[in-house]
């Protein structure tokens, strides 16, 4: 009936193949790559100016709590905020992304969704100790495990031939 009264429809996006997009063809300081194009091409579109880019503490304190959940430590935030190196913030982002925090933060996520609970985790669920496939799933985002064997591990252990411990996890 919806679409009866006028919504549009057409094909789902993930069964429609993938076409090379045309960059626009922008030019603008605030521009550092393709994808800035894309994003201040929609800029004009709706009469916006980019916002100025955030001084170098506020970069820090941004990275930081989106990639690792929390601070920096003292010695990695002073060697940033002290570099003049132009490749300073992609330095710092490979800092955080080699973290142990890294996993920590990213697969809270996973944990949520899987409903994971170290013990008794919902109403009716018995006393459990599963720690081991919590370790596992952060280890897995820290050691980057492809998503495909990520999700084979977890759902499909038992038909690998000979598992390891880990992967059994």
């Amino acid at each position: 009936r919806w679409i009866k009264q006028g919504a549009k429809w057409g094909d789902h996006w993930a069964y429609t193949p993938v076409e090379q997009t045309a960059v626009p063809k922008i030019s603008n300081d605030w521009i550092s790559n393709d994808v800035d194009r894309f994003i201040y091409e929609k800029l004009e579109e709706q009469n916006l100016e980019p916002s100025p880019v955030a001084d170098k503490a506020t970069l820090l304190r941004r990275v930081s709590l989106d990639i690792i959940g929390m601070y920096p430590g003292s010695s990695l935030a002073e060697k940033y905020l002290r570099s003049d190196d132009d490749n300073a913030y992609e330095t710092l982002v490979d800092s955080l992304l080699s973290s142990p925090h890294f996993g920590e933060r990213w697969a809270s996520m996973w944990l949520d969704l899987a409903r994971y609970a170290d013990s008794k985790g919902y109403e009716a669920d018995h006393v459990r100790d599963i720690w081991k496939y919590r370790d596992w799933v952060i280890r897995a985002f820290n050691e980057d495990k492809p998503y495909d064997q990520f999700l084979g591990e977890q759902l499909a252990a038992d038909f690998i031939s000979n598992p390891t411990d880990a992967q059994f996890i």
